[in-house]
């Protein structure tokens, strides 16, 4: 069983999320409540801080996390991602018309828009990932950077459309929620393209939870807003979006807690120059990522010669078929494939499996690793020696058969 404590953060975010969505929806109803609202939003906000803060401790002491994760097919996650989109390019375009309407153009607003415009397409990208169930390689990486960008532009439009107004008249969920959106979409955007870090899953926890409790929020109050004033399609966008992107993270948070893999079950890596000269990678079987085996006639069940389409921007999760038809098929396939994006760096290039059954891996595919001292062949012996040793064992054995039948 996995025990990653970092899983434990589910408890602290339940109750935290129903108080939050409770509050952000009477205060715009005008419903008495025991504290004034003003402080009562900061409340709220300091509720949300006291979970990160208990969170921070669940992964301080979680050792076993794994800092990579591949994706699983993920419709409502993907379904999300694609409203963020939507509503975040709507906003944008709203914004950049609104600023080219005025006698002064915001030059910061109006940049923020027109990277909003490129988080959105990052976040069709996404959307993409995880209605395929595949990772995007480390190169789409660098693209993915525009949806924490487009967060830390949309705080710091916060802090200047708020710098002349008194602390205590503005809602600081807003601020919170772009805050903790920048480092979250930061963290996501290494688990989906497969960037090393230090430990990303697990700051999806850390900075998930408090996104979620803060965006259903915000968005819980733009909700209640429109039953009182009415509906302002330029006004409640963004409140939509935020509704979106929290939903979303909800949805990929759910998916890695049931997924996610713990450091025992980490996949282990071999480089691709060591199974094959001409870095061919075997072991996947499906037509949509490999061509056809060029040896028909092999022993082994494999088939090699990745289409270069399909195989560039993804790491894909797939089941594999490696051994000889005598030996039995491991309990887990749960291996992965990994291009490098540099076709011409042997270091780049590897082939990950998962650690339970990374011995047979090597065994069968490099022959290097757990292969016994009977069934090792050395390097300098020719296929005709082999040939003529398997012919003199034959021969012994229907010797020995022979003489057993005329005894």
């Amino acid at each position: 069983m996995k025990s990653m404590k970092i899983k434990l953060s589910w408890i602290t975010f339940i109750p935290v999320v129903l108080i939050v969505l409770a509050v952000k929806t009477l205060q715009p109803l005008n419903v008495q409540l025991p504290l004034n609202s003003v402080y009562l939003s900061y409340l709220t906000v300091g509720l949300v801080l006291v979970m990160f803060l208990i969170n921070i401790i669940f992964c301080a002491v979680d050792k076993k996390t794994s800092p990579v994760y591949i994706l699983s097919r993920n419709i409502m996650a993907a379904v999300f991602a694609l409203i963020t989109a939507t509503f975040l390019t709507s906003k944008s375009v709203l914004t950049i018309i609104t600023e080219f309407q005025a006698s002064s153009i915001g030059a910061v607003k109006l940049i923020t828009a027109i990277v909003g415009i490129f988080a959105a397409i990052a976040f069709v990208l996404v959307a993409l990932a995880h209605f395929q169930g595949r990772n995007f390689m480390p190169r789409l990486g660098a693209y993915f950077l525009f949806m924490p960008a487009w967060a830390c532009l949309m705080l710091i439009c916060e802090f200047l459309d708020n710098r002349t107004v008194s602390t205590l008249t503005i809602d600081p969920i807003k601020l919170f929620v772009f805050a903790f959106a920048v480092i979250y979409l930061f963290k996501n955007s290494m688990v989906i393209a497969t960037i090393e870090g230090k430990n990303p899953v697990k700051s999806c926890y850390l900075y998930g939870f408090p996104l979620i409790a803060l965006g259903l929020g915000f968005g819980a109050k733009t909700v209640a807003e429109i039953f009182v004033k009415g509906l302002d399609y330029s006004e409640n966008c963004l409140g939509f979006a935020i509704i979106a992107l929290a939903l979303y993270v909800l949805s990929e948070l759910v998916e890695i807690t049931r997924f996610s893999k713990t450091n025992d079950e980490q996949i282990v890596k071999f480089d691709v120059g060591d199974i094959d000269e001409n870095q061919r990678v075997y072991g996947a079987e499906s037509d949509k990522y490999l061509a056809i085996s060029e040896i028909e006639d092999s022993d082994y069940e494999y088939d090699y010669g990745i289409h270069a389409d399909e195989s560039d921007d993804f790491v894909t999760e797939v089941d594999y078929s490696y051994l000889t038809d005598n030996q039995p098929e491991p309990e887990h396939t749960d291996d992965f494939v990994v291009m490098s994006e540099t076709k011409d760096s042997d270091d780049e290039e590897a082939i990950y499996v998962a650690r339970e059954t990374a011995d047979d891996f090597e065994t069968n595919i490099t022959g290097s690793a757990g292969t016994s001292g009977e069934d090792s062949v050395p390097d300098d012996v020719t296929d005709y020696e082999i040939d003529e040793s398997r012919l003199e064992e034959i021969d012994k054995l229907i010797s020995d058969i022979n003489s057993s039948f005329l005894e």
